[in-house]
């Protein structure tokens, strides 16, 4: 889990201002070694987190409108379907794969509701 860097921050501070580990620990919710390498990151000179690894998403949160609105508007289409959809589209091409990960990310089902 990440942790916000002002949450960081006022641990430190607390273990500075003389506060026991133990206590820093249970008062912040972390464990005894994240605050060992918070310190650590503090005495080299930054507590922001480093960027995630990986590949950047294909459709990323601004694409969710737009996907949201392809699914409301065809709702019996298959994936295939939407597939096809979404490369007729202004969109960047993406794998069948890569556009049912977003249809769950979006939470969109085609069930149908009583």
């Amino acid at each position: 889990m990440r942790r916000s860097v002002d949450l960081r921050e006022r641990a430190i501070a607390a273990l500075e201002g003389g506060m026991k580990r133990s206590q820093v620990c249970q008062v912040f919710g972390i464990h005894r070694n994240t605050l060992r390498r918070w310190r650590k990151l503090a005495q080299n000179g930054t507590l922001e987190n480093k960027p995630l690894p990986g590949l950047k998403r294909k459709l990323g949160p601004e694409d969710d409108v737009l996907l949201l609105t392809q699914l409301e508007e065809h709702a019996d289409a298959t994936i295939d379907e939407h597939l096809r959809l979404w490369q007729e589209g202004e969109h960047p091409p993406v794998s069948r794969a890569t556009l049912g990960r977003a249809i769950l990310r979006v939470q969109w089902t085609r069930k149908k509701r009583a």
